[in-house]
């Protein structure tokens, strides 16, 4: 499990570790929001049309992963957005990511003030709730932490997310067609869910995603504002929609940086040993 106090990292000193400090959203908890979306149809510019014809399911999924395995790390500021059930939250925070699975991410209030810290290895997290004086801990699954975040995804394809890189159904079945210039759409299915993505075949980058069920829509995300930083196509807003909570997390990223070196230590929390701690397993 990500802690200890060994190269740990104080809540104080995340602005020396140019993560800048934190911002939550409700008491310890959709402090995460992790990866971009936005309701409706993919958001594309409009560009010359790609030739995909020889392409299928196989090779763009492999085309895909090769193309995101460009953006190792990624370190920015942010702005986080939570709407549903009535109610609508805003924070700013700051996201770090390191391939395979590191994930870091601080919030604060609008007003500045420090509300939770969340940091995961893909296999474990801590979440600490500085707003609730706790700290939440476990194993970095889906059921895990979607009890603190609403966003139906494991450690693992959080930090991806953030990547540009969605998770992938384990499919039998998989259908590719385009769907306008430069776009295609994949289908992956099984026999209880089907993912549909679109994809730009320039950048290799999915614009939208989307997990269904019983064909009803479990959770849709969408990658855009896509800039080009470093020769790498960067999606600067992530936007999940969970339509069975009502819960839609939009996150926007400022000040990206690409490929920077990140310490090991950044990504590990040590806190007050008065601080009670719940542990999810």
């Amino acid at each position: 499990m990500p802690g200890g106090r060994a190269g740990s990292v104080e809540a104080g000193s995340v602005r020396n570790h140019a993560i800048r400090k934190p911002l939550h959203l409700s008491a310890g908890i959709c402090l995460m929001v992790m990866a971009s979306l936005l309701s409706g149809c993919p958001r594309r510019q409009p560009r010359s049309a790609i030739e995909t014809e020889g392409l299928t399911a196989r090779r763009l999924i492999r085309a895909i992963s090769e193309s995101r395995s460009r953006l190792q790390s990624l370190r920015a500021e942010a702005v986080i957005e939570v709407r549903g059930r009535g109610r609508r939250f805003k924070m700013r925070g700051a996201v770090a990511v390191s391939r395979p699975a590191l994930l870091r991410i601080d919030t604060e209030s609008v007003l500045g003030s420090p509300l939770s810290i969340l940091v995961s290895d893909g296999n474990a997290f801590r979440l600490w709730d500085m707003d609730e004086g706790r700290v939440v801990a476990g194993r970095a699954t889906a059921a895990n932490l979607s009890r603190l975040l609403p966003v139906p995804l494991d450690g693992i394809e959080l930090a991806q997310a953030f990547l540009g890189q969605p998770p992938l159904l384990p499919w039998a079945t998989s259908r590719l067609e385009p769907a306008g210039p430069g776009t295609v759409k994949l289908e992956l299915c099984n026999k209880r869910q089907c993912q549909r993505m679109f994809v730009d075949t320039r950048t290799m980058l999915p614009e939208s995603v989307r997990m269904e069920r019983g064909g009803k829509a479990e959770w849709r995300l969408y990658l855009y504002a896509v800039k080009k930083l470093g020769g790498i196509a960067v999606p600067t807003m992530l936007e999940f929609e969970m339509p069975p909570e009502d819960v839609r997390v939009k996150v926007r990223l400022k000040s990206v940086e690409v490929n920077p070196p990140l310490e090991r230590a950044l990504f590990e929390l040590s806190v007050p040993e008065s601080t009670p701690v719940e542990n999810l397993d």
